[in-house]
């Protein structure tokens, strides 16, 4: 999943957790990330998969998209790059991964550990008979 903060513009502070890509960028009703801002186009640019594992960002048309301070018209992205969209900047980044729950799995070989000790310590009190 992608995570966007917004450091500035009007909605600094924010942050957006994209889980379907690609993810528009732009100030269009039909954008995932609607930015209202100066500079920013209604379809100012869009953040997509690019081969296994990779994501890249593409501005549309003459659309000005910045990271890192260079100006691309489409570049590949890493984990904290910062993206300037108009007056908006972002900072690209992978949200956390959620942690599935163990305990059943944690359960299971503890008690697998406590029945293999109570049968060596039965063979044990069995052979010294």
């Amino acid at each position: 999943m992608v995570l966007l903060r917004i450091l500035a513009g009007p909605q600094a502070g924010q942050q957006i957790v994209a889980r379907q890509l690609p993810v528009r960028i732009g100030r269009a009703s039909v954008a995932h990330l609607r930015l209202q801002a100066e500079g920013v186009w209604d379809d100012h640019c869009q953040i997509l998969q690019e081969g296994p594992g990779g994501l890249s960002v593409l501005a549309t048309s003459e659309a000005l998209v910045l990271v890192n301070g260079e100006p691309i018209h489409r570049a590949r992205l890493r984990n904290g790059d910062l993206l300037e969209v108009g007056a908006i900047k972002l900072q690209f980044g992978l949200s956390p991964a959620a942690q599935l729950p163990l305990w059943g799995r944690e359960l299971f070989g503890w008690l697998l550990v406590a029945g293999a000790t109570a049968a060596q310590g039965s063979l044990l009190v069995w052979l010294t008979r």
